[in-house]
């Protein structure tokens, strides 16, 4: 289950979260796109960063033809502001009964 080379993974967002909101629980709304076929079976997409100290919320996916749309939250446990690598993401999308590992965005 690795990265096929046919994927497109992208990451749209800042990197650079709360510098603003320090104080109020900095968060940012973070949205992966990936082109991949679509499935006939129920999709479920994992985000992870490699910081543990950042909390990811439970993603939200929507498609349109083959390009998948995953929004998560991000907050540091903290509540203050962080930064983050967009290569260190990590998204894992069950479809059935098979599993899609990507690392990396560009």
């Amino acid at each position: 289950m690795g990265k096929s080379s046919s994927t497109s993974f992208s990451y749209a967002g800042t990197s650079d979260v709360g510098s603003a909101n320090r104080g109020n629980g900095a968060a940012a709304t973070t949205t992966i796109q990936a082109v991949l076929p679509a499935s006939d079976a129920a999709e479920f997409a994992i985000i992870e960063l490699a910081d543990r100290e950042i909390w990811v919320s439970e993603a939200q996916t929507t498609r349109q033809g083959d390009a998948l749309t995953v929004s998560v939250s991000l907050e540091h446990v903290g509540g203050h502001g962080f930064t983050f690598d967009p290569a260190t993401l990590r998204l894992t999308l069950l479809t059935g009964p098979t599993a899609l590992d990507l690392t990396g965005c560009d």
